[in-house]
């Protein structure tokens, strides 16, 4: 609570700006004075893609570590999965992903390619049939999803919140 008092005072001082230790971010009106609206539209507007990226992963390590399964986090950050699980002995690979952006029904909308490139040139792929046994979906709402990989490789996105994905709601 004290974290969203100062949030308060710093966007009334600060010309509706937020300082953090990085940058200066706009606040949007709405939230100038309404602090309840940080965790649904301040995180989603001030925070990069990457940071909503670990977030889901942070997300996924508690699932499973409240299930009492052990979680393996790769040292580098170039596979196509983002963390390991033992499963009995066996080891499955997890692929987390964060969405905020939801359609017109109230689905959210997950981003089933990768992206790279460079200034002249971007690309996106579909993920291959190997990449991942697991897509664990972490939603701005807080909902989270556990879903087999054979249900979504081929898939370019997928919306979640509507009942054909309910059954791997975690």
């Amino acid at each position: 609570m004290l974290k969203l008092q100062w949030i308060a005072e710093v966007t009334q001082r600060q010309s509706s700006c937020f300082v953090n230790s990085k940058s200066w971010v706009r606040i949007p009106p709405s939230a100038q004075y309404n602090i309840d609206t940080w965790g649904s539209t301040m995180y989603n507007e001030c925070v990069n893609s990457k940071r909503k990226g670990s977030l889901a992963v942070g997300e996924a390590v508690a699932y499973f570590i409240k299930d009492g399964i052990t979680v393996l986090v790769p040292i580098s950050d170039c596979d196509k999965y983002d963390l390991a699980i033992d499963e009995k002995g066996i080891i499955k690979r997890v692929q987390c992903k964060y969405s905020s952006d939801r359609e017109k029904s109230g689905a959210f909308i997950i981003d089933l390619r990768t992206f790279g490139g460079y200034r002249e040139k971007t690309y996106h792929t579909k993920y291959l049939k190997d990449a991942f046994d697991y897509l664990f979906i972490y939603c701005s709402n807080g909902d989270k999803y556990l879903i087999p990989s054979e249900k979504v490789l081929g898939k370019s996105q997928l919306a979640v919140g509507i009942k054909s994905w309910n059954e791997f709601k975690c």
